[in-house]
């Protein structure tokens, strides 16, 4: 247990690799616990990326609780949410076609793991 401090910095890139605005925010956390996570950024794979609205997320670990996958436009609005609650799913498939062209995340979450993937419609 103790303390945690992160900063997180928010980059708008709606084409996909030119960055024209950005935004930094400081967060501080106290009383955190040990956490042994279900999932790391290395066990969690979106392909093809970039892509054309059809796509696949892959776990590359077994599934121990419940996981929600949310996904967001670069403005931060919701558009799917998803819960899987079946440990013998190893990916997830995606069809996002007719959205926009530009970047997306995905924000998976478990009861003690949370990762955040981003991806782009071309």
């Amino acid at each position: 247990s103790g303390s945690l401090y992160y900063q997180v910095e928010a980059v708008i890139d709606a084409n996909c690799g030119n960055s024209p605005a950005k935004s930094n925010r400081a967060y501080f956390i106290s009383n955190t616990s040990g956490i042994d996570n279900d999932f790391t950024e290395d066990d969690l794979t979106i392909f093809p990326n970039p892509t054309e609205g059809v796509f696949t997320l892959s776990f590359n670990t077994s599934i121990k609780s419940p996981v929600s996958i949310e996904l967001f436009n670069i403005k931060g609005d919701l558009i799917d949410n998803t819960v899987i609650d079946d440990y013998s799913i190893t990916e997830k498939k995606y069809n996002l076609n007719g959205f926009s062209k530009g970047v997306y995340f995905m924000k998976i979450l478990s009861n003690q793991s949370v990762s955040v993937k981003k991806f782009c419609i071309k």
